[in-house]
């Protein structure tokens, strides 16, 4: 049986993530570039517990408000 291949943006994005220097807009890009991984990360940031009284519509600003550690869990 073959294993699931991680899908490139995940590797990326876990890539980026994990640099010392790496700021929130060194993902987004990376993040909008895949649909799926896009629609996850708004759905995780618009359905949060504690979420935002206004719905979050873009890659960048949800990074910005999970932060990069979320991110990496998400990738």
């Amino acid at each position: 049986a073959r294993l699931p291949t991680i899908p490139a943006v995940a590797v990326r994005v876990a890539e980026v993530v994990s640099r010392p220097n790496c700021l929130p807009a060194d993902v987004g890009p990376i993040i909008a570039n895949d649909p799926n991984f896009s629609a996850a990360l708004l759905q995780a940031v618009n359905t949060a517990r504690d979420g935002p009284s206004r719905a979050i519509g873009s890659v960048d600003r949800a990074v910005l408000v999970v932060g990069l550690n979320r991110v990496r869990t998400l990738a």
